[in-house]
């Protein structure tokens, strides 16, 4: 893990545990938008190859919750802004998009949720371009700050093939602090 990632986790560890306790319960149901930061990092083989992401990025996403009583479900999409960038020169992962099923329950004014999806992109590689897919597994939490903001911190991780043996990841993962709007 990098430094800067690893920075990244302590912060939205800290801000996860600060603001756990604080508030009272607030209704998660109904659509959502928001903007996040963070890091990717991890290991991947181009071509037999292996290398690793080390990349800063921010992303964009969207979703609807539903609650049944402290039980929350619902789906979201989040798409990274940019390109994340490989050890190797003119390597890079671009127009990365997760959609993602979260499930999790309330504690206060706190979601805690775990998520499972499939990601979808594209990498160049040695001035070519590749489409890949794969599958995407996170945990998370998000703060209510008031009845219609929240903050939050999650991580997603991703086990993405281009199924031509140009790109495998072993698992990227992509930890950030997110901010949203509820409708």
């Amino acid at each position: 893990m990098t430094n800067t990632s690893k920075r990244i986790g302590v912060a939205a560890a800290l801000l996860a545990g600060g603001l756990a306790g604080v508030a009272s319960a607030q209704s998660w149901d109904g659509a959502y938008i928001g903007a996040a930061l963070g890091g990717s990092n991890g290991d991947y083989n181009h071509a037999d190859t292996l290398g690793n992401f080390n990349s800063g990025n921010g992303q964009v996403f969207a979703g609807y919750n539903y609650s049944m009583g402290k039980m929350v479900m619902g789906g979201e999409v989040a798409t990274v802004l940019g390109n994340i960038t490989t050890t190797d020169a003119g390597n890079y992962i671009r127009n990365l998009t997760d959609l993602k099923f979260r499930f999790g329950t309330t504690f206060g004014s706190a979601l805690v949720y775990a998520s499972l999806g499939y990601s979808v992109g594209g990498s160049t590689s040695d001035g070519f371009n590749y489409d890949f897919n794969g599958v995407n597994y996170g945990i998370g939490m998000d703060y209510a700050v008031n009845d219609r903001i929240f903050v939050g911190a999650e991580i997603v991780a991703r086990n993405i093939d281009d199924g031509l043996g140009y790109l495998d990841t072993r698992p990227m993962t992509t930890a950030s602090v997110r901010a949203g709007f509820r409708f």
